[in-house]
């Protein structure tokens, strides 16, 4: 009987250890609170070769970045991710929703495929964005989208095929099949426009057709 004791010791304490590992919720990487710490919560984790796999629902964690979806693909040596299923990325400027995305987390870029709505915060008002593809750079809180992007800003409906945020300047620029409808009707078509959210206006470039209500009440 005590030959077995310590067998038996063993057992028990490998099967615990699986049973933690499969289940509750798992902090798979979690370094200092300090800003390039990633911390990666999910319901079953497997970790192979630099390699960290998540399912049951996800949650990754860095600065003020949060996002959630159902399946993570972790790459140790790139420090990048891959998520899908249901994803929403929230940050201090706004929110972010998807399909999938790659999170290169060691640079604060982050692309999103597939059914992209986002809204992005502003001082003087929100706007809202659907476009199949955009890339979020989040070292200066700018994007870019592409491949059909719709925004709506107080009202106006701005399209184009590629869009450009500068948040520092607060401007938006459309690029080829512009498209820009006033809350009244009125609008302009171009190659290019730029966008200035703060003052409402915008300047119109190449093969520029307007739109105007002439009628009056």
């Amino acid at each position: 009987m005590k030959k077995s004791l310590p067998i038996i010791l063993l057992l028990v304490s490998i099967l615990l250890g699986y049973s933690g590992f499969f289940s509750g919720e798992i902090r798979a990487v979690e370094a200092s609170a300090g800003k390039n710490a990633l911390i990666i919560k999910t319901g079953r984790l497997n970790s192979t070769d630099g390699r960290i796999e998540g399912s049951g629902g996800v949650t990754l964690i860095k600065g003020d970045v949060e996002i959630q979806g159902e399946k993570l693909l972790y790459f140790e040596k790139e420090k990048r991710a891959e998520i899908s299923g249901g994803i929403k990325l929230t940050h201090e400027k706004g929110e972010i929703s998807s399909q999938s995305m790659e999170a290169f987390v060691e640079a604060d870029r982050y692309i999103f495929r597939e059914e992209v709505k986002m809204l992005q915060r502003l001082e003087d008002g929100d706007f809202n964005l659907n476009s199949p593809y955009l890339e979020l750079f989040k070292d200066s809180d700018s994007f870019r989208a592409n491949r059909g992007v719709v925004i709506i800003f107080k009202g106006r409906t701005l399209k184009g095929e590629e869009v450009f945020y500068n948040d520092q300047e607060e401007t938006l620029e459309l690029v080829k099949d512009v498209f820009i409808e006033e809350e009244n009707g009125d609008w302009v078509k171009s190659e290019r426009a730029v966008f200035y959210l703060k003052t409402e206006e915008f300047i119109a470039e190449g093969n520029v057709e307007l739109e105007l209500d002439l009628s009056t009440e």
